[in-house]
């Protein structure tokens, strides 16, 4: 089982009069920007919030993104606010269950998901499509809020169900790695308050 550059980190600081619940957009957008830069196709697994289609059209502007939800508004509202990306066969929207998504094996470069997986109600098959779905070599970014984000009142979640999925991400991604070795191997682990994010490639054999 390969693990490299496994990174775990702590950020807080910033300018007091930042907001809290935003500060951390910046350092993400670095993370996007420094994975996924030469993509072509990107799925966003979880339109919600739209952030993942702002920030992948914004700094990799070849990128072709296939948004997917299980939720109808969700990809209504992303439909109003993006119709130029969608008009220009940039961007993509699909209903869809999470856990079994509609696509050929190795159909994306890259999968990335932000408020998705405290939505989950199987980490492990999310898990498991992202993978699948992902081409050899290719790259899973998963973001999300922790604990800390429910103090800070950046979601309505509760803090103590929020570090319950952060464990559980984390669990369910060793079990995977116990069953597929190097198929799948953890880049980064980031705490970025008040998210987290978990960065994963999939093994080229």
């Amino acid at each position: 089982m390969e693990e490299r550059k496994v990174i775990l980190t702590l950020h807080i600081g910033g300018n007091v009069y930042e907001d809290p619940c935003r500060i951390w957009i910046k350092e993400y957008r670095s993370i996007i920007t420094t994975f996924l830069k030469n993509v072509k196709e990107v799925l966003d697994l979880g339109t919600n919030g739209m952030l993942n289609i702002r920030l992948v059209s914004e700094v990799i502007p070849q990128a072709r993104i296939t948004s997917v939800d299980n939720v109808h508004k969700n990809l209504d509202l992303a439909m109003k606010e993006y119709r130029d990306l969608i008009s220009s066969r940039k961007l993509d929207l699909k209903l869809m269950s999470l856990e079994r998504l509609e696509f050929k094996d190795e159909s994306f470069d890259a999968v990335i998901s932000f408020n998705t997986l405290h939505r989950s109600k199987d980490i492990f098959s999310l898990l498991r499509e992202a993978l699948r779905v992902t081409k050899r070599g290719g790259i899973i970014i998963l973001c999300d809020w922790g604990p800390s984000a429910s103090f800070l009142k950046c979601t309505k979640e509760p803090a103590d169900k929020l570090a319950q999925i952060m464990s559980n991400t984390l669990v369910e991604i060793e079990r995977m790695q116990s069953i597929l070795g190097n198929e799948l191997i953890k880049e980064a682990i980031m705490v970025i308050t008040p998210v987290y994010v978990l960065v994963l490639r999939k093994g080229k054999e």
